[in-house]
């Protein structure tokens, strides 16, 4: 078990079709002793008015939390233990002109490949709608 959480950072700035796209996701990854499955937790400080929140932002902040959850399905399957992992999901920074919310699930799930230390085996690509896939 880490005394300190590991993080993982993703940064999706690209234009498709002309248009600019913005998402950015910082995460925590624990490893705990709990032999259950992993858990993604929404712990953006409340005062933090540079990210998203659930009041202000519900699609943006719901599409962080899928991300990060299918991405640790993807890790999963490519036999990375993920049980008794905790994931926090501390900072998902939007514009409201260029952030769609596909986006901020992919950031998601590349900010959570990234705590794991295998962000290589995973890209972002656009298939109707933003997606973090591996590699193949």
């Amino acid at each position: 078990m880490e005394d300190t959480p590991a993080t993982g950072e993703y940064r999706l700035a690209r234009f498709h079709n002309k248009v600019g796209v913005f998402a950015q996701v910082r995460v925590e990854m624990e490893a705990t002793d709990a032999d259950d499955d992993p858990r993604v937790i929404w712990a953006v400080d409340p005062s933090d008015s540079s990210s998203a929140q659930p009041e202000l932002d519900p699609k943006e902040t719901e599409e962080a939390m899928i991300g990060v959850k299918n991405t640790l399905g993807s890790l999963a399957a490519m036999g990375i233990e993920v049980s008794g992992v905790v994931i926090r999901v501390i900072h998902v920074g939007i514009s409201l002109v260029d952030t769609v919310p596909t986006a901020v699930r992919a950031a998601a799930g590349a900010a959570t490949a990234d705590a794991f230390g295998v962000a290589d085996c995973f890209h972002i690509v656009f298939d109707d709608g933003w997606k973090c896939r591996l590699k193949t």
